[in-house]
Order: structure tokens, then sequence, then C-alpha cells
């Protein structure tokens, strides 16, 4: 979208760019606001931005699921 993280701080409402910091490197993970803040800004869906941890979520299920369910 070609923002600056200082754009995407005031967007958001952040009082700093540190937690945009960690969001970028993968220390820590926006909360349930502004992730929704975050897939409006972007015009995409919160799946989009949560796409590696929703790909762990739905391997655990599938895990889960033949661990009771054997073929």
């Amino acid at each position: 979208m070609g923002l600056t993280q200082h754009q995407v701080m005031k967007a958001l409402g952040l009082k700093s760019p540190t937690r945009l910091s960690q969001w970028e490197k993968g220390q820590r993970l926006p909360g349930v606001r502004n992730i929704l803040k975050l897939s409006i800004l972007y015009k995409t869906l919160p799946d989009e931005l949560l796409f590696e941890i929703r790909e762990q979520a739905l391997q655990s299920i599938k895990s889960y699921h033949s661990q009771i369910n054997p073929p």
C-alpha cells in the first residue's frame, strides 16, 4: 500500500512505532481490534494477515481429528 510505519501507526492510533515494529518482526501479535483495523487499512481479510497462524491452527485441528477419528 506504500504506507510508512509512521502513517500506519497514526492510522491505528498507536503512540509509538515500537509495537508496530514488533508485529512486523513477528515478535508479538496485534490484538483483535488492531487486526481488524489493519485489515481495513490494507483492504484485506483478517485471515490474510494471520495466514501462517491460521495454517498452523488448521494443521493442529486436522491432527486432532485424525487422532480421534482414525481412517
